[in-house]
């Protein structure tokens, strides 16, 4: 099934260094565009809840490219995108090699030109047996790259929730 091939694709050392690379960053965009960008959105909402210092970058557009352009050495790049939707990815990527950001790709096949020098590459089955590609291998790798991104980040989580859960209740 697409769930089973995102844990025989990718195994759990590869989370695991992504989650040294997310934590570790100062900043982290996520960039998903057309087929990827739901997953993208959702990944960078979850982001912002463990890590305020985050970035959705959904656009394909010169918008884009003018937030890209801050990345820097300290920085990573979550980067969802399917070999032949890839032009607007191809640019960041190559954005945040030229600044030396840390990259984790998400693509649907090893030689998707985005995979190329990612420091972390996950594979995610895309065929869901119909004429729109499947996200459902992508939204499982989003949801693991959360989770393990949270693990140890509980209470500091829980209490910006709770400040947030505060202000909400408040009304309008």
């Amino acid at each position: 099934t697409i769930i089973d091939s995102v844990f025989s694709r990718n195994d759990l050392d590869k989370f695991l260094r992504a989650e040294e690379i997310i934590a570790g960053a100062q900043h982290r965009y996520i960039a998903g565009f057309y087929g990827c960008r739901g997953v993208a959105d959702l990944l960078a909402v979850h982001m912002r809840r463990i890590f305020p210092a985050t970035t959705a970058l959904l656009h394909a557009d010169a918008d884009t490219i003018a937030q890209a352009v801050n990345i820097t050495p300290n920085d990573c790049l979550i980067l969802f995108s399917y070999e032949r939707y890839a032009d607007m990815a191809i640019k960041l990527a190559d954005i945040a090699h030229r600044f030396g950001a840390k990259i984790i790709a998400v693509t649907d096949k090893i030689t998707s030109p985005i995979a190329e020098g990612a420091d972390v590459v996950f594979l995610s089955e895309n065929d869901g047996g119909s004429f729109f590609n499947s996200s459902i291998a992508l939204l499982m790798i989003a949801e693991m790259l959360a989770l393990v991104a949270s693990k140890d980040r509980y209470s500091e989580i829980e209490s910006h929730l709770d400040l947030i859960d505060e202000y909400l209740a408040k009304g309008n």
